[in-house]
């Protein structure tokens, strides 16, 4: 892919993969702040749902995103277009080298 094509895959993957997960990422840093007494992960949902809404579930979500998808997009570009250059540019190992 080109690289805007990579940037963008990247950003659209790393978002949808962040707002699926974000439900259990912010039960996950409720356990870890000692601040809640959830007896389980699905305890917790159902808490979190019950007195904030969806808007609990997905507290923080904004922030995820800014913080993470550019880093993917970019993660992604960098990495198709280095495969691309080592690939057209650094023969196999075990094939002699064209001295020129």
């Amino acid at each position: 892919p080109a690289p805007l094509e990579s940037v963008c895959m990247g950003v659209t993957a790393r978002s949808v993969a962040g707002f699926s997960m974000l439900p259990f990422t912010v039960v996950k840093t409720r356990f870890e702040s000692g601040l809640f007494q959830y007896r389980s992960v699905v305890q917790a949902l159902m808490s979190i749902y019950r007195f904030e809404g969806i808007k609990g579930l997905f507290s923080g979500m904004s922030a995820t995103l800014l913080r993470d998808a550019p880093f993917s997009g970019l993660y992604l570009m960098f990495y198709t277009q280095t495969k691309k250059f080592v690939k057209n540019n650094i023969p196999p190992l075990g094939r002699p080298v064209p001295i020129t």
